[in-house]
This record gives structure tokens, sequence and C-alpha cells, in this order.
């Protein structure tokens, strides 16, 4: 299988909180990050999110040796049990 990564991937576990937006309302999800580089993360969340969508990180993660962008795109999504691994990129 080919990388098509441009970053390196840094393995971590660190809680963090993702908005979600829509027209009308604002939700706040649960996370955890296990993996992050400077263009994107995969977390783990209990909530399944829909390919395309737009979230903002609200808690930065001290551990990254770069400042981390506010909004990222959510790539895919994978289930894994009753949780689910969602891969996103950030937003330039």
């Amino acid at each position: 299988m080919t990388e098509k990564r441009s970053h390196s991937r840094r393995a971590l576990s660190k809680p963090l909180e993702v908005e979600i937006s829509t027209s009308t309302s604002k939700n706040s999800i649960d996370a955890t990050a296990i993996n992050i580089s400077k263009g994107g993360a995969c977390i783990v969340t209990d909530r399944s999110l829909e390919p395309g969508r737009i979230v903002m990180f609200k808690r930065p993660l001290e551990e990254v040796d770069f400042e981390l962008p506010g909004f990222a795109e959510v790539r895919w999504v994978a289930s894994d049990d009753d949780r689910f691994k969602v891969g996103v990129e950030f937003l330039a």
C-alpha cells in the first residue's frame, strides 16, 4: 500500500473537544486524538461524522510542536465496534 500523506504522523492519546456546526445549532462532542501531523489527525469518538463536514477543535493540544489549525474537514470515517475513527484534514 502506498502512503498518500504529505506529513508524518505522530501517535498520541489526548482528549479534545470538537464542535460541529449546522445552520441551526452548534454541538460539541468529546473525542480522543490518536495520531496527528501538520496536515491532519485521526480522532476517535462515539459519534459518526459525515465526510466533507467542517469541524472546529475547541481544546488545543499542547503536545504538538506546531500551531494546530482551528478547523478541519472530515475526510473518512470507519466504525470500530461502538466508536468511530475519523480522519480529518486541517484547513489552512
